[in-house]
């Protein structure tokens, strides 16, 4: 890997942590302000989901909302990759029950396995980069941090 390539990767890193950072950190705000001014969980899933509404329709005709699989593969430019996500996401589920490890540990698992050896270097720079950038936020409240 020469020098600027490897500063791209290093700039992808810090942009993916960032990223990541605000969007679980606007998450968990979000959901902070709407417990403390609608107490009432019913009220407060009509409210957040018409405002939802509102926006995706504005952004876009609904583009941005479900499950973003026309995103994924807009963004790879091919048939092959959504059907990858959804044979791993099947297995790790397997996987993940049969051998006791945690569903989302087995999924990054999977993630980078489909996508081959040859971009491991790659993947180990940029996710470095966007841990230490995004400062471990996460959406998932439950979260636990695996260790070997």
């Amino acid at each position: 890997m020469d020098a600027p390539f490897v500063v791209k990767l290093i700039v992808i890193g810090i942009l993916f942590g960032l990223v990541g950072s605000m969007f679980a950190y606007g998450l968990a705000f979000m959901k902070s302000r709407l417990g403390k001014i609608f107490q009432d969980p019913a009220k407060k899933a009509a409210i957040a989901g018409t405002f939802l509404v509102i926006l995706f329709i504005l952004l876009g005709m609904g583009r941005y909302s479900g499950l973003g699989t026309n995103l994924i593969s807009a963004g790879f430019h091919g048939g092959e990759v959504t059907p990858l996500f959804a044979i791993g996401a099947s297995l790790r589920a397997a996987i993940g029950g049969i051998l006791g490890l945690p569903v989302e540990f087995v999924a990054a698992m999977g993630y980078a396995a489909v996508f081959g050896y040859s971009y491991l270097p790659y993947f180990f720079v940029v996710c470095n980069i966007a841990y230490i950038f995004n400062g471990n936020r996460s959406i998932y409240t439950a979260q636990k941090n695996y260790t070997i």
